[in-house]
């Protein structure tokens, strides 16, 4: 049995004439007759009491008309489910990110011009965000260091300098740039551990021969900031741009570039290669490239 005989029954039952059910259905009555034979020899019971021209439903079809209405009524219902769950997910993003700064730019940003598109963010270590990456709980990863993997597909979006910030009474605030290990004596402001820059400041650190002495850890750069500001110690961060712009005071902490040691972060967007993006995936997807590819020019351009 499969739907298409259902279909056939129920139509004919509801018209109560071989001949017209069949030219409803769009098929030759013969055709009709035969898969209503075929149908009550696998039911084992005859559905129809045939009188002539004029057929009606026996006991055995009422109640099997009960069940192929319900069969039918169930089929729109579940059909009408996964239209709406589509429709939804076609609506919904869930990414991840462990560079916390970006997050407030980029939703405000895309959530503008996309106003009818839910966002679900999550924040983590790099670790952590492989594993929702993998696990497909999000559909996207925008971390430093990159998540790289044979079924992942990276992109690099940002390549940008760290610089080593000091206050601005520091003894070496006067100088334009520096040996990394020149501050090795000195007490660290970072972030907390599994921060992409926490952990390029430990790598850098140990390539200019010394552990850093982390003094205080945070996960807001202003605050690093600001802590910087007053004399507390010394951090290892990206140079300021509209994403993180530094506090204006007239005592702003001072950039200084590291000129022995290659010191850059690179920030990347990762997803399964295997994944089919909705549109509004689609949508978030080109908006960060663009985003990110603005943003590289104007870091060149300066």
């Amino acid at each position: 049995m499969d739907l298409l005989q259902f279909q056939y029954f129920q139509t004919t039952a509801r018209i109560g004439h071989m001949t017209k059910a069949a030219e409803e259905l769009h098929i030759a009555q013969p055709t009709l007759s035969k898969m209503i034979n075929r149908l009550e020899d696998e039911l084992g019971v005859p559905l129809f009491d045939r009188s002539g021209r004029q057929i009606k439903l026996s006991p055995y079809g009422e109640i099997f008309l009960d069940y192929v209405n319900k069969t039918f009524y169930d089929l729109d219902n579940c059909l009408k489910q996964l239209n709406s769950l589509k429709k939804s997910r076609n609506l919904n993003i869930s990414f991840a990110l462990n560079i916390p700064s970006l997050l407030t730019p980029l939703l405000e940003g895309f959530l503008l011009i996309n106003k009818n598109i839910n966002v679900k963010d999550e924040i983590g270590s790099t670790s952590t965000l492989r594993q929702k990456l993998e696990s497909q709980d999000v559909a996207f990863c925008i971390s430093c260091p990159p998540i790289e993997g044979k079924n992942i597909q990276c992109i690099s979006l940002l390549k940008e300098e760290l610089f080593i910030i000091v206050p601005k009474k520091h003894l070496l605030a006067s100088r334009k740039s520096i040996k990394l290990a020149e501050v090795s004596n000195e007490p660290f402001i970072s972030f907390k551990k599994n921060h992409g820059i926490r952990d390029l400041t430990e790598v850098l650190c140990k390539e200019a021969g010394f552990v850093p002495n982390i003094v205080y850890e945070g996960d807001v750069t202003n605050s690093l900031l600001t802590l910087v500001r007053i004399g507390m110690g010394i951090a290892l961060l990206p140079g300021m741009h509209p994403w993180n712009p530094a506090p204006s005071f007239a005592d702003s902490p001072v950039m200084l570039h590291i000129k022995d040691i290659p010191c850059y972060r690179i920030i990347s967007l990762s997803f399964l290669k295997s994944r089919k993006f909705s549109k509004a995936e689609t949508q978030f997807k080109n908006y960060i490239l663009e985003r990110f590819t603005d943003y590289q020019l104007s870091l060149e351009q300066h």
